[in-house]
C-alpha cells in the first residue's frame, strides 16, 4: 500500500512522485466513473434532448418549414398545434417494461414569420419517422402593396363674387 513507500524509500524523491502518481491515478478513475455516472442519470432524467430533435429548419422567401425526427413515437403520439404564430410540435409517451414506467417527450416551438400563410400549413409524416411542417409564405408584395383607386366625386364649386 501507499504507507510502505513511507517506511522504505529509495530515494526520498521517488517515494513521493510515485505515492503522487498512484494518488492522481485514483483520482482520475474516480472522476471517470463520476462523469459515466453522471452521463447515465442525465439521460435517464433528461432523454427528451434525443427526441424530437429539429433535422432541418428552413425559412426563406418562399416557405418555412421543420423537420423532425420523430421515429421513436407512434404517429398519434405526435401533435403538430398552431397557436396564433406559435407552431408548436408535442411528441409524448408512456409505456411499461419490465415494471419500470417509462415517459418521452418533447416540445419544440417556433414563431411563424409574419409573411407565413398560416391558413395554408401543411405536415407529413414519413415511414421512416420524419415529420415535416411547411408554411408557405405569401409574397410580401401581395400583402402591402396594392393599387388603391381613386373615386372621383363632383363637388359644386363655390362661386365667389366680386363687387
Amino acid at each position: 500500500g501507499a504507507m510502505s513507500l513511507w517506511r522504505r524509500p529509495r530515494s526520498p524523491s521517488w517515494s513521493m512522485d510515485s505515492y503522487f502518481d498512484e494518488m492522481s491515478r485514483r483520482i482520475d478513475r474516480a472522476l471517470d466513473e463520476c462523469r459515466r455516472d453522471m452521463k447515465r442519470f442525465e439521460e435517464s432524467f433528461f432523454p427528451r434532448s434525443k427526441y424530437g430533435e429539429a433535422q432541418r429548419v428552413i425559412n426563406d422567401d418562399r416557405k418555412f418549414a421543420v423537420e423532425l425526427d420523430v421515429s421513436q413515437f407512434h404517429p398519434d403520439e405526435v401533435k403538430v398545434n398552431l397557436d396564433g404564430r406559435d407552431l408548436i410540435i408535442e411528441g409524448r409517451q408512456e409505456h411499461k417494461s419490465n415494471g419500470n414506467y417509462e415517459k418521452r417527450s418533447f416540445v419544440r416551438k417556433w414563431r411563424l414569420p409574419d409573411s407565413a400563410d398560416v391558413d395554408a400549413i401543411n405536415s407529413r409524416l414519413s415511414d421512416s419517422g420524419l415529420l415535416s411542417v411547411e408554411v408557405p409564405k405569401v409574397p410580401s408584395a401581395g400583402i402591402f402593396r396594392r393599387n388603391v383607386p381613386i373615386s372621383h366625386s363632383s363637388t359644386p364649386r363655390r362661386e365667389t363674387h366680386i363687387d
